[in-house]
């Protein structure tokens, strides 16, 4: 009787023992769920700015005066751009302009990328800084016109919105060329004073021609 007693109450202590260790695993899974999510919560935004960083756009080296990154202009889109642009040159005795087109700006504010591809590119005449850089990211579908300082007075801030409100029906026609030409023509006549001439017809057809 003393040794049936003697196994149950091992029998129970095993049992008890084993229920033991189930809940202290239980806990523990639960403790390192709660501190996962929390340090998820924690290092995830951390982690994603580390991320952005670390596959930020790199400003390309100034080629020519339209540098199509992202491939959306033809031979004879880039001709016609730059064409523009060499008329602008000349109007503004010495005024520069380039454009860069980019696939993505990698969640990088479009503000801070074209005043550092201003600032690398170096566009207008040193000294004066007369010179303009429109940038188009293309997949995230923003723009932005920045304008060196000596061209700030004719082309203000509300002017190059302007300009690239303007440009909005050629982009979204994905007619590229045409969305460049008028910026470049826009510009031109706001420093010169001139009559912008007439702006192209959108041109709807895939990629600019």
């Amino acid at each position: 009787m003393g040794k049936s007693k003697k196994k149950a109450k091992t029998a129970r202590s095993k049992i008890a023992n084993w229920m033991y260790h189930i809940g202290f695993t239980f806990f523990v899974l639960a403790a390192v769920a709660i501190i996962c999510k929390s340090a998820g919560e924690i290092v995830g935004p951390a982690w994603q700015s580390v991320r952005s960083i670390w596959t930020k756009t790199e400003i390309p080296p100034l080629t020519g005066r339209v540098v199509d990154v992202a491939k959306v202009l033809k031979p004879d889109g880039i001709a016609k751009v730059t064409d523009e642009i060499l008329q602008l040159e000349a109007a503004t005795q010495g005024g520069q302009m380039a454009v860069l087109t980019v696939p993505t700006l990698n969640s990088q504010p479009i503000e801070d990328f074209s005043l550092k591809v201003a600032e690398k590119w170096g566009i207008g005449q040193k000294g004066r800084d007369n010179g303009a850089v429109l940038v188009i990211a293309v997949a995230d579908h923003k723009d932005r016109l920045e304008v060196g300082y000596g061209w700030e007075g004719p082309v203000n801030d509300a002017k190059a919105g302007d300009i690239l409100r303007e440009m909005m029906p050629y982009l979204q026609a994905d007619d590229y060329a045409g969305a460049m030409v008028l910026a470049v023509r826009r510009v031109k006549g706001f420093v010169t004073g001139d009559p912008a001439g007439e702006m192209p017809a959108v041109v709807p057809s895939g990629k600019s021609k």
